[in-house]
């Protein structure tokens, strides 16, 4: 709350010096020197620069009202507020500003922002320099200055036609009048705030230069500034990135390449051997019975390969045999034994599109020396 008050009274100007009161009690060391020519954002005018005024029109047409007062009004410093329709009638209250204010966006009387802080039964008398009278009415806001004719507040009640009987008095000391205005701002409705915008001040072309075109231009300048910067560090995140992406591109290529030759050389081999036959299929089982112990001889038998050995499980490797490709009628040739631990077995399979007519021929065209002369003498095992 403090905070807000402290941002509202270096907006406001209340004419006559008061604000630097109010700003040593909130703790602002700002000077608050102000002249009639001084230009804020909003004015407080004190009840002795106002005159009130209370007019009623016997329609219930709100934009005839309003267009009656836009003649009457014209360029005088002159805002009104409207009230409800009351018995077929509309209600303003008028103010007549003096010229000799501050300049300011929103000029706001002192009597209005009080009228916000009181309840529709009660009487404020704000005990400033000239005390006057508040008070609120279903009719608009009513003041009037204490003087020779509105000695007190049961003077005031019958003035503005209420019954002093059902009204509660508040008093304001004048240490607080800046309190009760700041809350009276706060309580302001948007109709409000229309009603006492300055447009001159608006549409002053120096005022505007001053007030609005040159923050405007300051604010500008640096998001250009601001946005300049974020786009540098955009574009050269973005140059990081495409170097990366070159590099890892090029890399693809490079293995695209390579994929491209392997590719192109296995055609030519397949081409090359598309006429021939492939006897070497036939040494598959070989390489899975070594794999699974030790083969102590491989021989050609009726058209079917035999393998004799040991291994651990001889219907594992039976079976695995019996997977392979061209594979076909594998089975045991002889019943299992065991031995130390090992089961000896003698496995023989067929071939597909396959007709060896010796070992010795196959040994010779596929083997090589060393291999062919160890399966001549039994001497071919695995671990």
């Amino acid at each position: 709350m403090k905070f807000f008050k402290r941002i509202l009274l270096t907006l406001i100007n209340t004419s006559k010096g008061n604000v630097e009161q109010a700003q040593k009690k909130h703790g602002s060391q700002q000077k608050a020197k102000q002249s009639a020519t001084d230009y804020t954002p909003i004015c407080i005018a004190k009840r002795h620069q106002y005159r009130e005024e209370h007019r009623s029109f016997p329609t219930d047409r709100i934009n005839d009202v309003k267009k009656i007062l836009a003649l009457e009004i014209g360029d005088k410093n002159i805002r009104y507020v409207l009230s409800n329709k009351i018995n077929g009638e509309i209600h303003a209250t008028l103010w007549y500003f003096a010229d000799k204010l501050p300049a300011s966006l929103i000029t706001l009387p002192e009597s209005l922002l009080v009228s916000k802080t009181i309840a529709d039964n009660e009487i404020a008398r704000v005990c400033s320099n000239q005390p006057y009278f508040v008070a609120n009415t279903k009719k608009g806001v009513h003041s009037t200055i204490q003087g020779s004719v509105i000695k007190d507040e049961n003077f005031f009640a019958m003035s503005i036609g209420v019954s002093d009987s059902a009204l509660n008095v508040v008093h304001i000391p004048q240490e607080r009048i800046e309190d009760d205005c700041i809350s009276g701002i706060q309580k302001l409705n948007v109709k409000d705030w229309w009603a006492f915008v300055n447009w001159k001040q608006i549409f002053n072309p120096q005022k505007v230069a001053l007030h609005i075109a040159v923050p405007a231009g300051i604010v500008f300048t640096a998001y250009l500034a601001f946005s300049s910067l974020y786009l540098g560090i955009q574009n050269f995140n973005i140059n990081a990135e495409l170097a990366e992406y070159r590099e890892k591109v090029s890399t693809v290529l490079s293995l695209e390449d390579k994929v491209s030759k392997n590719e192109l050389r296995y055609q030519k081999i397949q081409t090359t051997f598309a006429d021939h036959q492939l006897i070497s299929p036939m040494w598959f089982a070989l390489d899975t019975a070594l794999q699974a112990g030790q083969v102590k001889n491989i021989r050609e038998a009726q058209g079917r390969i035999v393998i004799r050995g040991s291994t651990n499980k001889a219907t594992d490797l039976l079976e695995k045999i019996s997977k392979l490709p061209m594979v076909h009628n594998a089975k045991f040739d002889y019943p299992t034994r065991k031995n130390r631990g090992s089961e000896q077995y003698v496995i023989g399979y067929q071939l597909q599109g396959f007709k060896p007519s010796s070992l010795d021929d196959i040994a010779k065209s596929q083997l090589p020396p060393k291999l062919t002369k160890d399966l001549a003498q039994n001497k071919v095992k695995g671990s």
